[in-house]
């Protein structure tokens, strides 16, 4: 008996297409006119032959009545899901050949799908590339400007150093002239002592050189050269440099201040100059200028770029001078403990500060001329 009813099984199983084939074999020759009519007899072709073997299959599946042994149940199973795969695979595959536009084979597809895959990673790929090469270029040409910067930054600032060279022993008190300048050692001219016939000079702590105006009594205009470094070591102080010259000008082109720390009295009691532009001096490092332009007769006095973000004393800077005006708007008062005196007699009428802090500032920490007033720079 269950030879018999395994027989019967397998004859179930056999896929039935004979009635699709004869259709198909009679609408090889379709127009294209009946393809919604082709498409759907084709499809319903497939279903009812798979539907006949479904059918045949699950009423045999589980005869419990007759087998209940249960590993036949699930050996009948695999035999149903092995059954059903094939039949559908021969439907497809045969519907495939009749229109290929409608069942394109399988195989077909996953290269198709494979080759845009290939496709698309490709162009992104090469956008990849192109934004990573944008990027290198757009760095190259940054480090490029940036070089060019620094460049010209170290051209502007090393055109002004003066190297000088000292042929004696390096000692406190040392002293180099050249030109119109004499230089000591670790030595400024002692105040009030310029007009002496020996100069006073006395001592400072920083390593480097003091610098004074040695042809004080002539008018010319001091061309000289100022020197940087001498042997390495930088010019630090320009207390009382130029006080009580008679140089009608200075020639200041070559001045690099950005080591000097003290300019106290340095262009006071100047009775003949004209016109002081110190425009080009570097002031970041000074940190005294005590009665700097006291007594100056000049009509212009240019300190409109001084950084005086280290000064701490500014008492006298512009007391008696003769300029009518004067352009502070840059200066920067943050550590000046004193400035008394600072416009004491000055002949300026106009004075330009930053802003009202300052200008407040200016008035309360010095006596002013009653013409003198105080205006914010726009």
């Amino acid at each position: 008996m269950n030879q018999d009813y395994n027989n019967g099984n397998n004859n179930q199983n056999q896929p039935n297409i004979s009635n699709g084939n004869n259709y198909n074999q009679n609408n090889m020759n379709m127009n294209s006119g009946d393809n919604v009519y082709f498409n759907s007899n084709i499809n319903n072709n497939i279903n009812n032959n798979i539907n006949n073997n479904i059918n045949s299959n699950s009423n045999n599946m589980y005869p419990t009545s007759i087998f209940p042994n249960t590993s036949y149940q699930q050996d009948n199973y695999s035999n149903y899901n092995q059954n059903y795969n094939q039949n559908y695979n021969q439907n497809y595959n045969h519907m495939s050949t009749i229109n290929p536009n409608i069942f394109p084979p399988k195989s077909s597809n996953i290269k198709a799908v494979i080759i845009i895959i290939i496709i698309f990673l490709g162009i992104i790929g090469a956008l990849i590339l192109l934004t990573r090469q944008e990027e290198k270029d757009t760095k190259k040409e940054k480090e490029k400007n940036e070089e060019t910067e620094v460049e010209d930054l170290n051209t502007s600032i090393n055109k002004n150093v003066v190297n000088c060279t000292f042929d004696g022993n390096l000692i406190p008190g040392a002293e180099y002239t050249n030109g119109e300048y004499t230089y000591r050692y670790k030595q400024q001219v002692k105040y009030g002592t310029v007009f002496d016939e020996n100069i006073e000079w006395e001592y400072f702590d920083e390593d480097g050189w003091g610098v004074v105006h040695n042809n004080r009594e002539s008018d010319k205009v001091v061309t000289t050269k100022l020197c940087t470094y001498i042997n390495g070591k930088p010019l630090v102080s320009m207390n009382n440099m130029f006080y009580g010259s008679l140089a009608k000008g200075i020639d200041t082109s070559s001045f690099n201040t950005k080591n000097v720390i003290r300019m106290d009295s340095s262009f006071a009691v100047m009775i003949n100059i004209e016109n002081l532009d110190l425009s080009t001096f570097d002031t970041s490092n000074v940190k005294t200028m005590y009665f700097m332009f006291s007594n100056c007769y000049a009509k212009n006095i240019n300190v409109s770029s001084f950084d005086t973000s280290r000064v701490e004393e500014m008492a006298g800077m512009f007391g008696s001078t003769n300029t009518t005006t004067l352009d502070i708007s840059n200066f920067d008062t943050t550590n000046v403990s004193y400035c008394g005196m600072m416009f004491s007699g000055a002949k300026a009428s106009t004075v330009y500060v930053k802003n009202q802090k300052q200008l407040n500032y200016f008035n309360e920490c010095s006596s002013n001329p009653d013409t003198l007033k105080f205006t914010i720079k726009k």
